[in-house]
């Protein structure tokens, strides 16, 4: 495939741009060898490389990763592309050369809830920047994070921006997109799982906590923090001591500070 005017390339690239588009056909579209590697075959859709990839060279990768690149694509249908419908697909300057065109990953929260187990859950509320929102996911994977919880005012967890900083975890770490978290977060309360919000109202600080049993933790918009209505319906209200000039930090930093004491403590 070489003109970037073939409707396939087109899909692609739309599929690549448009969070709509993405929505209505539940497909979006990841890049590079180490999300290849990483995606469960089941959710791939189609495959498209360049010519370099399967015959001329390890783009810069050692033998081995290169060899399990080529035994994957030796299972998978592709199709061969060049170099300039490459760069029509890729949301980066120098693409790797490898697209894969994804099914969306399902969960249900039902099937999540384990209470016979000690969990985490993350609640979003408003998180708007790719880079946090990927980075967030890769740290949930890290703490052992049951499932993420986000509302749709979230960014798109679809978008190019976001796959790629996750670094592959957004094919491990179950998540959930509702159009209105106080449902949900009154089922898992319902459950029996304390619910923390960071906030700077808190009384406590979060190190004075002790996190026992199954939590979920609330994490607000990078900007005013979680809405009235969230913060209400948490159960305890915790915070994190600031030196400085500072009010607070940085979501994906909180973020983690937060599921680490927890996972430290359950």
């Amino acid at each position: 495939m070489t003109s970037p005017t073939n409707p396939k390339v087109k899909f692609v690239s739309s599929l690549k741009d448009k969070s709509s588009l993405r929505k209505k056909e539940g497909l979006f579209v990841v890049e590079g060898v180490k999300i290849f590697l990483e995606i469960p075959e089941n959710l791939i859709e189609s495959v498209y490389v360049t010519k370099n990839v399967v015959e001329d060279s390890k783009n810069g990768f050692s033998e081995e990763i290169y060899n399990k690149v080529l035994k994957k694509l030796e299972k998978i249908p592709y199709t061969l592309i060049s170099q300039d419908v490459a760069k029509h697909m890729s949301d980066t300057v120098t693409p790797q050369g490898i697209f894969m065109v994804s099914k969306m990953p399902k969960y249900e929260l039902g099937s999540i809830i384990d209470n016979r187990k000690k969990q985490i859950f993350l609640v979003l509320d408003e998180i708007k920047d790719p880079g946090n929102m990927g980075t967030i996911i890769r740290t949930c994977e890290g703490a052992g994070v049951a499932a993420i919880i986000m509302n749709k005012c979230c960014v798109d967890v679809f978008n190019p921006k976001v796959t790629r900083s996750t670094m592959g975890s957004l094919f491990r770490v179950p998540f959930i997109i509702e159009e209105d978290l106080t449902e949900t977060v009154m089922k898992l309360q319902k459950s029996g799982i304390t619910t923390y919000a960071a906030h700077l109202k808190g009384k406590e600080y979060f190190d004075d906590e002790t996190f026992k049993g199954s939590v979920a933790i609330f994490i607000g918009n990078e900007a005013k923090g979680l809405s009235d209505e969230i913060t209400k319906m948490a159960d305890k209200l915790v915070k994190i001591p600031m030196e400085g000039r500072l009010e607070s930090l940085n979501a994906s930093v909180a973020a983690a500070i937060l599921m680490y004491e927890a996972k430290r403590k359950i």
